[in-house]
């Protein structure tokens, strides 16, 4: 919970950030701006109709990386981070080639026998 004057303040979340790093940037300009953040162990958040993530976990980590290269070129050295997003997306598209090859194997195979596969 925050107040709206700090809202007022700092803005609201940056539409850049797509699926994380949202909270993270608006922590951080909120801290920036003067304020305090706390943590509160007692309590929780439920996330409806989640599951995003679950479904494409190698889609979901380059967007978690895209976001982190976003924060940090927005609040520190714009550009020095970019080639360690490109090292993360290569690492993540070698990891991810032996599974991608295999469900697409395992699909054409079922699709001979006459049955579907659920993504």
């Amino acid at each position: 919970m925050t107040r709206r004057a700090v809202m007022d303040k700092i803005g609201l979340l940056d539409e850049r950030f797509f699926m994380y790093g949202e909270d993270l940037d608006w922590c951080w300009r909120s801290v920036r701006a003067g304020y305090q953040n706390y943590y509160v162990p007692d309590t929780s958040i439920v996330h409806y109709h989640g599951g995003s993530s679950k479904k494409r976990p190698l889609r979901s980590a380059y967007h978690f990386y895209e976001a982190m290269y976003l924060f940090y070129d927005k609040h520190f050295a714009p550009g020095w981070a970019r080639p360690l997003v490109w090292l993360a997306a290569m690492a993540l598209f070698i990891l991810g080639l032996p599974k991608m090859l295999w469900r697409s194997r395992v699909r054409r195979a079922a699709a001979a026998q006459g049955r579907t596969i659920r993504k």
